[in-house]
């Protein structure tokens, strides 16, 4: 599935892209991710959260999106989705939309990515990146230029370590040992 100015749609085994849904239907905002929760596609942007499902599109409702640019979705681990948004981090699972209990803490609400694996998560805001629990945040990368990095996307690999990308300042690294390092 890919998103562009004409759409989000999907290339067939003829390698033709069908433009599913026209630009059009969600007010030709920018789409900055998308996720499948089954037949269901959410599509973030910035305009809001809209989901694709049975050839129908609509809105996700609730006033913490409305008007609400969302950057990043990720699924998580306790169920529900992610919702990264210019204004904090919220979840939406079965009981609705909640904000996240740590957004004050953040030294940016402007949320670009998200990962959540089963025992911690990294949120990506546009001044840094923090890890999280459910007993608080942390910031990531004191004392680097990760500390205050627009974070473009974040890779967790087993047993190897984390990488961060950002936007201006590359590619970081932190080994499973607990060391961050800038790569060229």
């Amino acid at each position: 599935w890919v998103a562009n100015k004409s759409g989000v749609g999907y290339f067939d085994l003829n390698k033709s892209y069908i433009n599913l849904i026209p630009s059009s239907q969600y007010g030709r905002a920018s789409v900055h991710d998308l996720q499948f929760d089954g037949d269901r596609l959410y599509i973030a942007t910035g305009r809001g959260l809209f989901v694709y499902e049975n050839d129908t599109l609509f809105t996700v409702p609730g006033r913490a999106l409305r008007d609400n640019p969302v950057f990043a979705i990720s699924r998580s681990s306790k169920g529900g989705f992610w919702i990264g948004t210019g204004r904090g981090l919220y979840r939406l699972n079965f009981a609705g939309l909640t904000p996240f209990a740590y957004n004050a803490f953040l030294g940016s609400k402007f949320i670009t990515y998200v990962l959540d694996k089963e025992n911690f998560g990294v949120i990506g805001t546009s001044k840094g990146a923090y890890y999280f629990t459910d007993r608080g945040i942390e910031k990531v990368g004191d004392q680097t230029s990760l500390e205050s990095a627009y974070i473009t996307s974040v890779l967790h690999i087993d047993g190897v370590g984390i990488l961060i990308g950002s936007l201006n300042d590359g590619l970081f690294y932190r080994s499973a040992q607990g060391q961050w390092q800038q790569l060229d």
